[in-house]
């Protein structure tokens, strides 16, 4: 493809994999030749599969080869950073509250879109997720002052998780609910406690035409809360029912929790060195929190 590199190099691939599968990936030259001696052209055909057209399926026929496979993986340890307020009902259940801390760093990174990284190399990530964490972490205090305001008000035990490993795979809290959850019910924490409901925010600093909440699909009890809780705030709202997201929010799905993801858009400045603080709308933010 015109769009593609010829071969996709590993080196400083981040990411983790369960995966016994050998993978070659074969050179256009090679793949050319291979095309050619089944009485194919490679290139008329890839330029048919680029305009979204369909092309026959064929068999390649009368060939062979070898590759040879060395990878060199290198561990690195990543940190969750978790903290608990403690309900008063002696049946409480569990609500997590969580948002992935980490970001892309230096521009090493291969899920680095930047075109330019000899000007900056710096990803800040204020909206990916500096702004997500930031709710978590106004949520915490929030609550935490309604517990010291009057300790009957909490009733069920509430988490706040800030996850690491997000950008190479929802590591971290794959990590979480994995070691936590018990292997007869995913839904029960090892401590006897039901989690309720999951809730994740990731890129919610740019709000603009509307908030985007996703994943209500997963319980029919979101829709309802969502209409009540949003009557006092008027955020503009846009509701998406596919529970599968590429951030936390899957984690949890996979064990049968409800889950909720909260999230204000895509932007060019997505894992580049232009998503930084001065770009974040704080009202909305302020805005999102307190719907939340």
């Amino acid at each position: 493809s015109p769009f593609k590199k010829d071969v996709i190099s590993l080196k400083q691939s981040r990411g983790h994999s369960q995966g016994g599968i050998q993978a070659l990936m074969l050179g256009r030259e090679q793949a050319t030749k291979l095309f050619k001696a089944a009485g194919k052209d490679l290139n008329g055909i890839q330029s048919i599969l680029d305009k979204g057209q369909k092309t026959e399926n064929f068999i390649l026929k009368n060939f062979s080869f070898s590759g040879h496979i060395a990878l060199e993986r290198e561990t690195r340890q990543g940190r969750n950073v978790i903290g608990k307020i403690s309900g008063s009902s002696p049946n409480r259940k569990t609500v997590i509250i969580g948002a992935h801390v980490d970001h892309l760093g230096e521009g090493s990174h291969s899920s680095s879109l930047s075109r330019n990284l000899d000007a900056d190399p710096i990803h800040h990530g204020a909206d990916d997720n500096a702004s997500g964490t930031a709710i978590m972490l106004a949520l915490a205090e929030a609550f935490s002052q309604k517990k010291k305001d009057n300790p009957e008000s909490i009733k069920n035990d509430i988490v706040f998780a800030a996850w690491s490993g997000e950008e190479i795979g929802i590591l971290g809290s794959q990590h979480f609910v994995n070691q936590w959850t018990d292997k007869s019910d995913s839904r029960r924490l090892k401590n006897g406690r039901t989690v309720l409901a999951y809730v994740n925010m990731d890129m919610v600093g740019r709000l603009r035409e509307n908030l985007i909440l996703q994943g209500i699909g997963s319980s029919p009890f979101w829709k309802p809360l969502i209409q009540e809780a949003n009557s006092k705030n008027k955020l503009p709202i846009r509701l998406n029912s596919d529970p599968y997201l590429p951030t936390d929010a899957t984690s949890f799905y996979l064990k049968g929790i409800p889950v909720i993801n909260a999230f204000t858009g895509a932007h060019s400045d997505y894992h580049s060195p232009g998503d930084t603080p001065d770009k974040i709308n704080y009202t909305g933010l302020n805005r999102i929190a307190n719907l939340l």
